[in-house]
């Protein structure tokens, strides 16, 4: 048996996503502003830098993959929640995760 739900409820979905997606962006983006040094704790990939390997964020892209420079000349990105890093120094002190009452 084949069940057709209307159009409405996916884009509905997609909508709902993708508002999601574009919060935790933004909040990456007032965290991690570009010039922060990082360094890497893990990071699941062949191809992964050193552990302890220090970078700096060249920015959020709007998937949420933080972009380092690391200082092995590699450019491989940090994917939140996925892999560990520590912050070394800030650029410019980040804006509270959480809003203040």
């Amino acid at each position: 048996m084949i069940f057709i739900l209307p159009l409405f409820l996916f884009s509905r979905e997609v909508f709902i996503i993708k508002q999601s997606c574009k919060a935790i962006v933004s909040r990456l983006r007032k965290k991690y502003p570009k010039g922060t040094r990082v360094r890497l704790v893990k990071m699941d990939d062949p191809q992964s830098p050193a552990t302890g390997t220090l970078g700096t964020i060249q920015g959020i892209d709007d998937m949420g993959n933080i972009l380092v420079a690391w200082d092995t000349g590699s450019s491989l990105s940090l994917i939140y929640n996925v892999d560990t890093w520590e912050v070394v120094s800030w650029s410019v002190k980040p804006v509270s995760w959480y809003p203040v009452a």
